[in-house]
């Protein structure tokens, strides 16, 4: 009920600024449909739940009527369904799968001190590209496909679990430690657990950059963070840590830039 007050105030303070903010002749009926919107979200539910235009091309194509129950559930399921993937995948702990190759390779001194302060002295280093956490593909900084899309500007949990940080991710790694006991090694020895890190190059919030209430409505924009994007300091997390991805909106002024997360993680286009 907050969200939707709160969404119901923003939307009469922009339906009141359409002239001021595009001229007179875009007041149209579309904008003040925009008034209605918080009373069909109490009457039917999330919007994504009842577009018009998904329903209708649906009932079109099918042919079949959606009072049948199999029917609704089954649209249901190609609403939410996230997709599945044919690359090759690796389980590497609860929900999290590595996708793709998994290749040898060589840490900088830096990353290496990061990574053996919080696991012990370690042996043999792999890296990988993507992963996905609850069906939802993350990748880092180096994935180039071909499409100009960031996945890898995330939040994450803060070891104090109490605060959460936000960054690019690098690369991911796959690492075992070196042996205790080479002479007793078991297949319980820990050097035969691997362990899972994100490179992470934080983005530092930015105090002098403020992003104030709204006078008007009392609105305030707590999910858009301001930050530094000239700072470079580097942290190794392990995937369970990776709470959200991010929208990273840089501004290209005096190294600003802003990290928001999704309001709503259940449509696709």
């Amino acid at each position: 009920m907050i969200d939707l007050s709160k969404a119901s105030k923003l939307l009469k303070h922009f339906c009141i600024r359409i002239e001021e903010l595009y001229g007179r002749r875009y007041e149209t009926y579309n904008v003040h449909g925009l008034l209605h919107l918080v009373d069909r979200v109490n009457d039917l539910g999330p919007l994504w739940t009842h577009s018009c235009f998904c329903l209708r091309t649906s009932m079109e194509n099918s042919g079949i009527s959606f009072m049948e129950h199999n029917i609704a559930f089954e649209f249901f399921e190609a609403l939410t369904s996230k997709g599945r993937l044919s690359h090759k995948k690796e389980h590497a702990c609860d929900n999290i799968f590595v996708i793709g190759a998994i290749i040898k390779h060589t840490l900088t001194v830096q990353h290496r001190q990061l990574v053996e302060k919080e696991i012990g002295e370690i042996s043999d280093v792999y890296k990988f590209k993507r992963i996905t956490i609850d069906g939802r593909i993350i990748h880092c900084k180096e994935y180039k496909p071909g499409m100009r899309r960031n996945n890898y500007t995330v939040q994450y949990h803060l070891p104090s679990g109490s605060q959460v940080g936000h960054g690019h991710i690098l690369y991911f790694i796959k690492c075992y430690v070196k042996c205790p006991n080479p002479v007793f090694c078991s297949d319980e020895c820990p050097c035969k657990v691997a362990t899972y890190r994100a490179i992470i190059n934080s983005l530092i919030r930015d105090p002098n950059t403020v992003l104030s209430s709204d006078n008007i409505t009392g609105a305030s924009v707590p999910h858009i963070v301001p930050v530094s994007a000239s700072a470079n300091e580097i942290v190794a997390i392990p995937l369970q840590m990776i709470s959200k991805i991010c929208v990273h909106v840089d501004c290209g002024t005096n190294g600003i830039s802003f990290v928001a997360t999704f309001p709503n993680m259940f449509e696709k286009d």
